[in-house]
């Protein structure tokens, strides 16, 4: 909630969340609920740890002026899911070969 500055009645502090909800009229908070349905989404499939980072840029807006530039930045770190192996063994001749070299064959079996 806003509240008034110490020593000045007429200028009212704004809440952090209600500038967050003006930045880029409020196209920072649609992206952060985006980002945020993203993560969670990706946790629930993957059963791993997700992030989403809020970084607010402030800055001076031009020299002799009290005006600050704000915007922010989301970013998120989506668990990906576990990628499947493909098992190969490696030959004398240092290649990868899919079936096992030190594997007896069997008659009959695999085209012999």
């Amino acid at each position: 909630m806003a509240e008034e500055v110490k020593n000045k009645p007429d200028v009212v502090k704004s809440d952090v969340l209600d500038v967050l909800k003006q930045i880029r009229q409020g196209h920072l908070v649609y992206e952060m609920n985006q980002e945020v349905e993203k993560v969670v989404e990706a946790v629930r499939d993957t059963r791993k740890g997700g992030e989403l980072t809020l970084k607010i840029k402030i800055k001076p807006l031009k020299a002799g002026s009290d005006a600050l530039d704000v915007d922010a930045e989301v970013t998120a770190k989506i668990p990906k899911p576990p990628r499947p192996v493909s098992i190969f063994y490696p030959t004398q001749d240092n290649t990868l070969s899919r079936t096992d070299p030190r594997q007896m064959r069997l008659p009959g079996v695999d085209g012999e």
